[in-house]
């Protein structure tokens, strides 16, 4: 009985041991620290591209029409002046021989328009000379009319009057003495009869004379003179006006010719410019490689054919082409080079001289050296920027636009210390300052630490850490 009272006992204190224990607080987890190697890796999409290609493209200087006759196809090998696009000429023939016919009719016009600035050269200051001559002339008339001519005029015709008045006065006295002295004879000679006759007709005469003279005379005063003054008068007018029109004009043609020549030689300039660019089009008609290589219809860009199929498609016979559009690229000799894209955030790791491995994505188990060459700080879209890789390794099924990923090292430490990432705190309001609860005895103690790369979910430390030490991967309590 007693031995069955102990083992009661013993029960009972086993249970309340039991029940003590389940409330004591469970460890803390830690982290010890360790010296290990401590890999940062970025990974990049990237493309193959040949590292040395010459795009071809048709630049016409004047001529549009470009319809295709026929084309090389793509991925033939080319040499250095093989003919890679034929274009129909039919068209632009016949506009070069208008052209030759518009140079000829340039430069004939142009001659012709030199003949006559020539003339007008002499000729304007001749005609500027007479036209002011006239003018002189005219006014000295007028001026001697009004002065001299006009008074002159009417005294003449009042003198050319008073003469045949006297006229008639002298034949009147004549035949009045004629008479007189005939009269006194008895018998009238046959003779004297005559003399007489002819005395009355000269009378008859002197007076149709001074009558004529007076209507003269009176035309004169009332009709001629006048007429003359308004004519002398008018002649000066019309000189003058002639004269301040020839100033005007004359010179303002000879500047108008001497343009219309700058223009005819600019014209028959043009007319040689655009013959010669038709016929420089016209050895375009024949599009030739500028380099040995492989045909490839349209641009790559950064490793993809970005128009292949519609190059291909107005490459076709009958196609039309378009100007100064890249038709084809000569991918020139067998060296490849990668095109990587790298995001914003992973430029700090992505520098020139990282070095890592090309695995293309259509054989997974290549494996190709990388380097990274260069990058390119111009954004190829918002957040992305360009890389170029260079690579070796034996490849011959790699060709340009095959795509790939590229694993760079962008730091290798073989023994760092690291601690997961999430065993790291910040200071409320200041990320800079960073620290871990290093484990001491029963307890902890905050300790600052500088960190350096992160990958995955493990953090580097720099300082603040030693091998061998142990951290909290949680933030204590208290």
């Amino acid at each position: 009985m007693r031995r069955s009272g102990l083992s009661t006992v013993a029960v009972l204190f086993t249970f309340v041991s039991l029940l003590s224990g389940a409330d004591e607080p469970a460890a803390p987890k830690t982290h010890t620290i360790e010296a290990a190697p401590f890999y940062v890796v970025v990974e990049l999409p990237g493309v193959f591209e040949a590292a040395s290609s010459a795009e071809v493209r048709l630049e016409p200087k004047s001529w549009s029409k470009l319809e295709v006759v026929k084309a090389v196809p793509q991925g033939a090998r080319v040499a250095v002046g093989d003919p890679l696009l034929w274009l129909k000429t039919e068209d632009l023939d016949e506009a070069i021989a208008d052209a030759e016919l518009a140079s000829v009719l340039a430069k004939l016009s142009l001659e012709e328009g030199l003949a006559e600035l020539k003339s007008l050269e002499v000729s304007v200051p001749l005609d500027l000379a007479a036209a002011e001559r006239a003018q002189k002339e005219a006014d000295e008339d007028l001026a001697y009319y009004q002065k001299v001519g006009e008074e002159l005029s009417r005294k003449t015709a009042e003198d050319s009057l008073k003469r045949s008045q006297e006229q008639v006065e002298y034949a009147q006295e004549e035949l009045d003495q004629l008479e007189k002295m005939y009269k006194a004879d008895d018998l009238t000679e046959e003779t004297e009869e005559i003399i007489l006759l002819r005395t009355r007709r000269d009378l008859e005469h002197s007076k149709f004379f001074a009558e004529a003279a007076q209507h003269r005379l009176n035309h004169d005063l009332q009709i001629d003179l006048p007429r003359q003054r308004v004519q002398t008068e008018n002649a000066a007018v019309r000189a003058a006006i002639a004269f301040e029109r020839a100033r005007a004009t004359l010179p303002a043609s000879l500047q108008q010719k001497r343009i219309d020549v700058k223009k005819l030689t600019l014209a028959a300039a043009k007319a040689d410019e655009n013959l010669a660019d038709l016929k420089a089009d016209r050895e375009l008609m024949t599009v030739k490689s500028p380099a040995a290589g492989i045909v490839r219809y349209g641009e790559c860009e950064r490793g993809k054919w970005t128009n292949a199929a519609e190059i291909e498609g107005q490459l076709r016979e009958g196609g039309k082409v378009v100007a100064d559009m890249i038709l084809f690229t000569i991918v020139s000799g067998e060296r490849m080079q990668i095109r990587v894209e790298i995001p914003e955030d992973k430029l700090h790791l992505c520098t020139p001289g990282k070095t890592g491995t090309a695995i293309p994505k259509g054989f997974p188990k290549l494996r190709l050296a990388a380097t990274l060459d260069e990058v390119n700080l111009i954004a190829l879209r918002e957040g992305v920027f360009d890389g170029r890789i260079s690579y070796t390794g034996d490849a011959p099924q790699i060709t340009a636009g095959m795509s790939c990923t590229v694993k760079l090292t962008a730091s290798a430490n073989e023994r760092a210390l690291s601690v997961p990432t999430s065993a790291i705190f910040s200071e409320p309001g200041n990320d800079e300052v960073q620290s871990v609860y290093v484990v001491v005895g029963e307890g902890s103690e905050k300790r600052s630490v500088k960190t350096g790369h992160e990958q995955g979910d493990r953090t580097e430390i720099l300082e603040g850490l030693k091998a061998g030490e142990k951290i909290l991967l949680e933030k204590p309590a208290n």
